[in-house]
């Protein structure tokens, strides 16, 4: 479990910028300038996650060799709005690795694969409840329908009035998880920065609190479901 851990900080780390914003940004930009560029991120990130936009764009660049180079590649990401090339500083070997027929071109299906790859902000906010926290917000509207028994029916007829008030729950309930997390960061970044000025020798082991065997069952469980009864029947096939 330690291990596990120490291997998440490590992927964390780059770029290391959690837990802590950019003072100079914080005090040269108001709140709707925040506001505004937040909004633009969020726009762009349901058009990286829009196969038919990621099509277009593709086409675009290709026009009719219908291949990409990779020395196009970098600027295709870019102009997809994915930033994973960017933040982990992507070598040569990265981006040919994304070459899965070996042909030396990128085509369209290799394409949309590279562009579905996580970074690391999303692997990591992937581990925060997000889905649980709009569940929730959404379970009080649909437990006052009496005699429902399947909530996505009532989910589909929910007035519009109802659906802005989840949000705004959701919202709140998405800033207390963020600040939390957040706070955890900063305080294990603090950690390994005092380790780091107090080690000695050539490597550093960092330790920190993981909780216990049923979090990390409980963590399991959250990122890849529960497990399938039939696992050790369907080794034996």
């Amino acid at each position: 479990c330690k291990a596990l851990l120490q291997s998440q900080l490590y992927w964390l780390q780059s770029p290391a910028r959690f837990g802590r914003l950019s003072d100079a940004r914080a005090c040269t930009t108001t709140f709707a300038e925040d506001l505004e560029m937040a909004v633009s991120h969020v726009k762009a990130g349901f058009d990286r996650r829009n196969e038919h936009h990621l099509r277009q764009v593709f086409a675009r660049l290709t026009g009719d060799s219908e291949h990409l180079t990779f020395e196009e590649l970098r600027d295709a990401l870019t102009e997809a709005g994915v930033r994973w090339h960017l933040h982990e500083q992507a070598s040569d070997e990265d981006l040919h690795a994304l070459d899965i027929n070996g042909d030396g071109l990128i085509d369209e299906p290799e394409f949309l694969h590279a562009c579905a790859r996580p970074e690391t902000l999303q692997r990591w906010a992937q581990a925060l409840p997000l889905s649980g926290i709009l569940a929730d917000a959404l379970a009080g509207f649909l437990a006052l329908e009496e005699g429902r028994v399947d909530p996505l029916a009532g989910l589909g007829r929910l007035e519009e009035g109802k659906v802005d008030a989840a949000v705004e729950a959701v919202a709140r309930g998405v800033k207390r998880a963020v600040v939390e997390a957040q706070k955890s960061l900063s305080a294990a970044y603090a950690m390994m920065a005092r380790q780091t000025e107090a080690a000695n020798g050539k490597f550093t082991l960092y330790s920190m609190n993981g909780g216990t065997i049923e979090d990390f069952h409980r963590g399991l469980e959250h990122r890849i479901g529960s497990p399938n009864l039939d696992f050790e029947k369907t080794l034996m096939l």
